[in-house]
């Protein structure tokens, strides 16, 4: 995720093909408001690309090999009898995912129900969320490691999951 320090929200429109197409897009900048108007333009022109066929529906960012949409890997999924609930997320979003903390619901916490970027008048309630959030995620692990598969080296990536998940520690999961 992207967390500037200055955000905008932009409306936009366009027709293609005899047909109009709306939409508001976020665009960021840690330097100014015009940065972040710019960004949100080049948002829109991305999504205009994506509607005429200019550019591929997905973004080359999110591509991977490993397709959770994918017979195969539907299938490994099940073999290693990966959590339903995440098999489901990663085939509907086209991406995988990996949670570093404990869902707020697990740990005794009410979600924060807020949306991005936050306004003005929520800030101060987001950043004491915030704090207890911390506070209430070093108590427990967000997974836990049980076996390695094959004799590849760790990976700097896997290693630093491993540590702030707490996947190889003893504390209780959430």
């Amino acid at each position: 995720m992207r967390a500037f320090k200055i955000w905008t929200q932009q409306k936009f429109s366009f027709r293609y093909d005899g047909e109009l197409f709306e939409g508001e897009v976020f665009g960021g900048s840690n330097d100014s408001l015009a940065d972040a108007r710019s960004d949100a333009a080049r948002r829109w022109e991305a999504v205009c690309q994506r509607i005429t066929g200019a550019l591929p529906r997905r973004s080359a960012d999110y591509e991977a090999d490993s397709d959770p949409r994918s017979r195969e890997m539907r299938g490994l999924m099940k073999a290693l009898k990966v959590d339903r609930l995440y098999a489901l997320l990663s085939q509907r979003q086209g991406c995988y995912r990996a949670r570093l903390t404990a869902k707020p619901s697990r740990i005794g916490l009410k979600s924060l129900g807020q949306k991005w970027p936050v306004a003005d008048d929520a800030v101060a309630a987001r950043a004491d969320w915030v704090a207890q959030y911390t506070t209430a995620c070093r108590r427990f692990a967000a997974c836990r490691f049980y076996s390695a598969v094959g004799d590849a080296p760790l990976s700097p990536v896997i290693a630093l999951h491993d540590e702030l998940s707490g996947a190889l520690g003893t504390l209780p999961l959430a």
